[in-house]
């Protein structure tokens, strides 16, 4: 988008009435949080470096790790066996 589209955009907002602002306001959360994870990292990276708050960014795998799953298991607890075994 160039600075002319961006500055027209704007000045348009000024004629929008208060429920055309709101729907507008919903409409750019939607789209905000459309972008995907790796996205906005890497907007959120950029952001910092530009503004001088870090220095790099180490370069890492910018896929989610899997979540672990619970697992049951059967028996006393932790903390039961251990306060035993010192017993």
């Amino acid at each position: 988008m160039t600075q002319a589209t961006l500055v027209k955009l704007i000045t348009q907002l000024e004629t929008l009435e208060l429920d055309e602002l709101q729907k507008l306001s919903q409409a750019i959360q939607v789209r905000l949080n459309s972008l995907d994870e790796p996205t906005r990292l890497a907007q959120l990276y950029s952001s910092l470096l530009h503004s001088g708050l870090v220095c790099y960014v180490r370069q890492g795998s910018l896929k989610q790790q899997p979540r672990l799953s619970l697992v049951s298991v059967q028996g006393s607890s932790i903390s039961e066996t251990i306060i035993e075994e010192r017993g």
